[in-house]
């Protein structure tokens, strides 16, 4: 499942094939050693076009396999794209011209550790979320909305100007499952 339209040659989401005698009890073990006691859930598995990493500050240019860690922003240019891998097995695909927060990851590899929040400061992104991962541990928040997983397959876009036809505000699209969307006044759909 090609998670960005062909029309942007971007990046694939299709996840790598699994080997047979890897276990994942062995999986999280290496990934436990691998991160000690540092925030990182996610690497960076695709980056096409202009995409910038900012950590405390300072930007730095998205290269694929880069290590993602709580409160890291991702940047991308009107043409570019990235496609992150969080160790839970779910993905988000950011598109051109976006901006997203990393505003909290899992302390853990363990799919039910604690809740994963997204920041979608402006543009549009594309998550799928992993079987093993606990949907209703992950929600996104926009400056006009919130939304909680309820499903695996949603494409989020926020705007803070008019668009076409269509007021300035939070949009979800929702491919598989459901979700419930919090508006800042605490009204749900």
């Amino acid at each position: 499942m090609n998670l960005i339209p062909s029309a942007m040659r971007g990046p694939s989401l299709e996840p790598p094939k699994r080997s047979r005698g890897f276990s994942m009890v062995w999986l999280r073990c290496l990934v436990a050693l691998t991160l000690g006691g540092t925030a990182a859930a996610g690497e960076l598995v695709a980056v096409v076009g202009s995409v910038q990493v900012v950590r405390g500050g300072v930007t730095q240019p998205a290269k694929v396999g880069a290590r993602l860690e709580q409160g890291d922003e991702l940047v991308s240019q009107d043409a570019g794209e990235v496609v992150v891998r969080f160790d839970d097995g779910s993905r988000l695909a950011l598109r051109p011209g976006s901006r997203t927060a990393l505003a909290q990851l899992p302390q853990q590899p363990a799919p039910d550790a604690s809740t994963k929040v997204v920041r979608l400061i402006g543009g549009q992104l594309r998550y799928v979320s992993a079987p093993l991962a606990a949907p209703r541990n992950t929600r996104f928040e926009t400056s006009t909305a919130t939304v909680g997983i309820r499903g695996t397959d949603l494409e989020l876009a926020v705007t803070a100007q008019p668009a076409v036809n269509e007021p300035p505000g939070t949009f979800v699209r929702v491919r598989a499952g459901a979700v419930v969307v919090q508006a800042v006044d605490g009204t749900q759909t």
